[in-house]
């Protein structure tokens, strides 16, 4: 079985998610010879994916300006003869394929001035590739409700949630590393945060809370940013000078993966995720974490005491002040169940729900793949 997968929108400025998890769903499939699957990845981004360790398979990558004029010519129909086409938000060729739309999540249409893009265009460019599609794939329960809630059930939808790296289920006792290139006085207990900085993902909130809590001064952030970021940032940064922010930028997953460990708690207090992999990847390894409970989240984190409100800052404080005062022994008790909670999306647990689909479609539509 071929299957090719569409890995990057062309308009998408910054590292996807979408990619990761096309590169751990078929690292895998291959590696576990998982239905003999033979896979090709196609870049459709404006930049190459970064590069993973486990990458058994080939992926070819598209730049905008050689894609679109390429699009007129035949050779790429030969180039898309597949079993199985997954796009994921930019197009479907023709193909007789199957073909699955990979729908990640309703950001778009929640918060459409946030993300700079008109609803309605965004509306009718979704429903086209809707109607194109043969199934829908989403990675949440949540998403899949939003999916319903805006283009009905006339869709087979399932879910396929986003796996762990292996790397974050792996011992790691380089703290030295970390502090070699941090940029803060790390031997100071920090709250830790992450993401594109966007207003949606609140870090006025995460800076306020820490400006609240006792015995902490210290927010670090990491993620993308841009133009309207740094804006935001900045009157962050007005609003709260008591506390030292530090903004990282993008940093390695290796480096990231120290940051969810020494932290002294992970906070994610975002309004709208479609997956909150970040919270996934703190628990994998055995942080303590704090998420609004609020779309996909809620699905996510068991532990009430790991949850709040999501439109009540008292709740979020309580919360935060909670955690953080545990003793030693409840922290470890609560790290080790988080750990465990999040082996359900390791990359070989997602393979093997990705498998069933294929097998639901097969049985369903008389598909012989």
């Amino acid at each position: 079985m071929k299957v090719i997968f569409d890995t990057a929108p062309l308009y998408w400025k910054f590292p996807s998610g979408i990619s990761f998890l096309v590169e751990r769903i078929f690292f895998e499939l291959v590696s576990q010879n998982i239905r003999g699957v033979k896979y090709s990845g196609i870049n459709m981004g404006a930049r190459f994916i970064s590069k993973i360790i486990y990458r058994p398979f080939k992926s070819f990558w598209f730049p905008s300006k050689v894609l679109m004029p390429s699009l007129k010519f035949d050779y790429l129909k030969f180039f898309f003869k597949c079993d199985v086409f997954i796009a994921t938000n930019h197009f479907i060729p023709e193909t007789s394929a199957i073909k699955l739309y990979y729908l990640y999540d309703c950001i778009k249409l929640k918060h459409p001035n946030e993300m700079n893009v008109c609803y309605d265009v965004e509306y009718n460019r979704v429903i086209k590739l809707f109607n194109k599609s043969d199934f829908v794939l989403t990675c949440s329960e949540s998403s899949k409700k939003d999916i319903v809630d805006y283009f009905g059930d006339s869709k087979k939808i399932f879910v396929c949630p986003p796996g762990i790296d292996h790397q974050f289920y792996e011992s790691e006792n380089k703290k030295s590393s970390y502090l070699e290139f941090s940029e803060f006085d790390c031997k100071r207990p920090f709250i830790y945060t992450c993401g594109v900085i966007q207003l949606r993902k609140r870090f006025d909130w995460s800076a306020w809370l820490v400006n609240e809590l006792k015995d902490i001064d210290t927010l670090v952030i990491s993620g993308a940013i841009d133009k309207d970021g740094e804006s935001y940032l900045n009157e962050i940064r007005k609003k709260f000078k008591a506390t030292n922010i530090v903004h990282l930028g993008l940093v390695s997953r290796c480096y990231q993966k120290i940051l969810y460990k020494e932290c002294s708690l992970f906070i994610f207090p975002s309004l709208y995720e479609g997956f909150g992999m970040p919270v996934v990847e703190a628990m994998a390894v055995g942080g303590l974490v704090l998420c609004s409970d609020t779309s996909s989240m809620s699905e996510i984190v068991e532990s009430e005491d790991q949850k709040f409100i999501v439109d009540s800052k008292k709740d979020f404080y309580n919360k935060a002040s909670y955690l953080t005062g545990l003793t030693d022994d409840k922290i470890k008790n609560l790290k080790k169940t988080n750990k465990l909670n999040s082996q359900k999306y390791t990359a070989n647990n997602v393979a093997g729900i990705f498998k069933k689909i294929i097998e639901k479609i097969e049985k369903n539509n008389n598909y012989n793949l």
